[in-house]
């Protein structure tokens, strides 16, 4: 079972706009969490996950996220492109 069932069940509704993005930002920032800052840091432009909701989580030298962007909206439960 996926997170939007669970999502819907609790929540009676649909997430919301870029919902999975800023899942994706909270778990990535909690992943890598670590009390001194410059570890923090680093541990945030060394993160290669490839299996973030919203796609692969990796950040190039500049710490801007690598990733096509493609906006989504959930239909029906279903996330899809929107075109």
């Amino acid at each position: 079972m996926g997170y939007l069932p669970l999502f819907k069940e609790k929540y009676n509704e649909d997430p919301g706009f870029l919902a999975d993005f800023a899942y994706d930002m909270a778990n990535a920032t909690l992943k890598t969490y670590d009390s001194s800052n410059e570890k923090w840091v680093n541990n945030l432009k060394t993160l290669n996950d490839p299996n973030g909701v919203s796609g692969g989580i990796a950040f190039d030298k500049n710490g801007v996220r690598v990733q096509p962007m493609v906006i989504t909206e959930v239909r029906g439960g279903v996330i899809v492109p929107v075109e």
